[in-house]
Formats: C-alpha cells, structure tokens, sequence
C-alpha cells in the first residue's frame, strides 16, 4: 500500500467505493484543490452479491419495510476492521438492553478470539453467529435483525 500511495500524484483521478452524503467532509477535503492532487470520485458503494446475499437482502428489505418509518438503528461496521468475539457479545447484549429496533450486517470473524484487520484474509463461513450470546437471536427477534455479511 504505501507503494501505492507513492505513486498517487500521478494518477487522474482516484475512485473510492463510498458516496458524498456519508463522508461529506473527507469527500471535500480530498477534493481541496492542491497543485499535482488528482480529484477523488465518489463510486459507490459497490458490492460483490452472489445468489445467496441477494435473497438475504430481499429478506431485508422486506423486515426494513414492515417496521416504522425512521425506527429503526442500522448497525455496521464494514468490511476493513473487525472486532473479537467479546466485542460482539458485548455489543449484542446493549443493543439487546436497549429495545430499540436494529438491522445489524454482521461480519464473519476468523478469529473468535481477537480483533484486527481482516481485510486482507478470507472470511469464515463457519462461525459467523457463534459470539452472540445464548439465546440472543430468539430474544430479540421481534425488534431485531441479523444479516450475515451483507444488506442492500
């Protein structure tokens, strides 16, 4: 990467898979105009859906539409960081203690037992819902939702 970022001057332009509304500012600010800064455009966000994240997302889509205008807390941490399995647990158990409606897109972990940066290592598909704690899903199923991975 930092091969890379040597080498940034030199290009056109820079494509980032977000859109201005939900970074305005460092949209902005990379925009600011700089002899030799190549402008940054906006592309996104882009995603890779296969058959089964398609239908998880109509799912989804259907629960996000049955609930109340504007009630609803979307929880998502992305693709570049993750968090352990004792993060996870912790965060079920508020959003659980809250009883506020949530949509949570949660990310496979490949290590139960540590957080870091997993962008660059594949993802498990073995444990993906193994940190929550007993009987979370059960107990919050009329307030919550958990997608695996992905929602549109």
């Amino acid at each position: 990467m930092l091969e890379q970022a040597k080498h940034y001057r030199e290009t056109d332009g820079i494509l980032v898979n977000t859109f201005n509304v939900i970074k305005p500012e460092a949209v902005n600010l990379l925009n600011k105009e700089e002899p030799g800064r190549p402008m940054v455009y906006t592309v996104g966000p882009l995603i890779r859906a296969h058959a089964a994240a398609c239908e998880e997302g109509a799912h989804c889509l259907k629960w996000l539409n049955s609930q109340p205008t504007s009630s609803v807390l979307f929880v998502s941490f992305g693709s570049i960081g993750s968090h352990s399995a004792e993060q996870l647990s912790e965060l079920a158990l508020g959003l659980e203690a809250s009883g506020k409606r949530f949509l949570w897109v949660v990310r496979s972990l490949i290590d139960l037992k540590s957080a870091g940066s997993d962008y660059f290592k594949a993802w498990s598909k073995d444990n993906s819902l193994a940190y929550f704690p007993e009987g979370f899903l059960e107990r919050t199923k009329k307030v919550g939702l958990v997608v695996p991975s992905w929602a549109p």
